[in-house]
């Protein structure tokens, strides 16, 4: 029973993506006889955790006494004040008898303190129960906890054959509109989509989430020299004050003043022929941006990936090849397998 409900508190601990960070990812349901009687989630940074919107639930459904009570839980319960009071000190009050946590919580603020704090209440603790699985879900969170570094995916669309763009210079729609849409929804679920001067030159894309399938993240644009043009997407549709570029320290103040009436500019060090990317990094992530998809193309994608920023990538692969003259050829996919690490596929021309 105990995988049972771990599995729908990271179900529930889902549905905290794209609002929580810099928070973790938290789920929370309180059992009695073997049923559920509250939910809970960490809903956006800043508000209620998870295990005590679970003990506010199993209220409103009429459960005031929770002596009887099992709260399993996806991270180990917080023992500090921050921007709220430690959920440990609301387990004890409401002398609930056992905790199921997932994983422990890596923050040096909690780091244990919350299990021995239980502990000591006389408070049975269990932990580990799908551990996999929540790792999994706060990935993000905890490469932050360990690096202070956001987590990066580099999600790249080409050709069988290896291409990125059918013209160099030009816009390519390489994938088709399913593929499109699966990107719109994953977008939603980061804090911020960053791009390169180069994508924001030629693409000009507003990268947000279309047809409201959820909140816009923040819009982060690498550009050592400013090349993205004032009249811009990423700039003239900044009524949420959703686009931060980043740029070079030896940028004309008066450009750079320019910039700033209309977008946040953020000037860090150069680092040979690139900005200082951990530095910038580190500054995404002190502003609560722990996870970013990265939709540049090769060149940015490619220094972050050689300076070991990208911890995943997520790759389209349309089935259209290009040859020498960039004469494109359409084709569909008919078989898909994994061998070993390679994937074999069949692609029928006609």
């Amino acid at each position: 029973m105990m995988n049972f409900m771990i599995k729908r508190a990271l179900e529930l601990a889902r549905r905290g993506q794209g609002y929580a960070h810099p928070n973790p990812l938290v789920g929370a349901v309180i059992v009695i006889n073997e049923d559920i009687v509250g939910r809970g989630w960490h809903k956006k940074f800043g508000g209620a955790h998870a295990e005590i919107e679970a003990i506010r639930d199993a209220k409103k459904n009429g459960y005031d006494n929770l002596k009887n009570a099992e709260l399993y839980v996806t991270l180990e319960p917080c023992s500090h004040f921050g921007k709220t009071p430690p959920c440990t000190s609301a387990i004890i009050a409401e002398k609930i008898p056992k905790v199921i946590y997932a994983i422990d919580d890596p923050n040096p603020l909690v780091a244990g303190k919350g299990k021995k704090i239980l502990e000591e209440a006389g408070i049975e603790v269990v932990t580990g129960i799908c551990r996999d699985e929540a790792i999994e879900l706060n990935k993000s969170y905890l490469h932050f906890i360990e690096t202070g570094l956001p987590y990066i995916t580099w999600k790249i669309a080409m050709t069988i054959d290896g291409s990125a763009t059918f013209e160099k210079g030009k816009r390519s729609e390489i994938t088709g509109s399913e593929s499109r849409d699966f990107t719109d929804r994953l977008r939603a679920k980061y804090d911020a989509v960053m791009i390169g001067a180069e994508t924001a030159v030629i693409d000009n894309p507003g990268l947000r989430v279309r047809n409201k399938r959820g909140r816009d993240p923040k819009r982060i644009v690498i550009d050592s020299q400013l090349r993205t043009p004032l009249d811009s997407r990423l700039i003239a549709e900044n009524s949420g004050q959703n686009t931060i570029i980043i740029t070079s320290k030896n940028i004309d103040s008066l450009r750079l003043e320019e910039y700033r009436k209309k977008v946040e500019v953020i000037v860090v060090s150069d680092r040979g022929e690139h900005l200082d990317l951990n530095e910038a990094m580190r500054m995404m992530a002190e502003k609560g941006i722990i996870e970013i998809l990265l939709e540049s193309g090769g060149t940015l994608g490619k220094v972050m990936l050689s300076s070991n920023f990208i911890s995943e990538i997520l790759v389209f692969h349309a089935p259209i090849f290009l040859n020498s003259e960039a004469e494109k050829f359409n084709g569909k996919i008919a078989f898909c397998k994994k061998i070993g690490e390679d994937h074999l596929m069949r692609i029928k021309l006609k």
